[in-house]
């Protein structure tokens, strides 16, 4: 959704950037990078024929609209590097942290979820295969709550290892 200068975020202090799933421009060689990895995956000889007819699809798209609106099937090729919201934090960024445990159960959670919807998309032939993955897991993200400040009181504390 698009904000209106003036709105809770400005007040904060704290601006937006532009929203969205991902920036395909972003990709290396930018839309026509994008297009010609998704032609020349398509083109290998052990591709399954439901990803060969996905990504040359969504390479057409791509060509004509210069725009895909599925562009969250790429990201691996989009970002090189697992990119999540603490990302575009500064690195000295203060994180707290109330309730560790539940947040490391919900962040573990989270990640088993994409891990599933990951292999189920591979299996359909929807998204392409990555070395880097789709996501960040548990410890990944513990590692970017960089210097974290825990608020735990003392009986419900425990260890926080990024």
């Amino acid at each position: 959704p698009h904000r209106k200068q003036g709105d809770g975020v400005h007040r904060l202090g704290a601006p937006l950037g532009p929203v969205r799933e991902s920036l395909p421009t972003l990709a290396e060689g930018g839309l026509d990078g994008l297009c010609a990895a998704q032609k020349k995956q398509a083109a290998r000889k052990g591709t399954a024929p439901a990803l060969k007819k996905t990504l040359l699809s969504d390479a057409d798209t791509l060509q004509e609209l210069r725009s895909l609106p599925a562009a969250d099937r790429y990201l691996p090729q989009i970002y090189p590097e697992p990119a999540c919201a603490l990302s575009y934090l500064p690195e000295d960024a203060l994180f707290l942290v109330c309730d560790t445990p539940a947040v490391l159960e919900t962040a573990q959670g989270m990640a088993h979820r994409q891990a599933e919807d990951v292999s189920h998309l591979l299996e359909e032939g929807l998204i392409p295969p990555s070395k880097t993955g789709y996501g960040l897991d548990e410890r990944q993200f513990a590692a970017r709550l960089t210097a974290p400040v825990l608020l735990d009181s003392f009986l419900a504390g425990s260890a926080f290892a990024p």
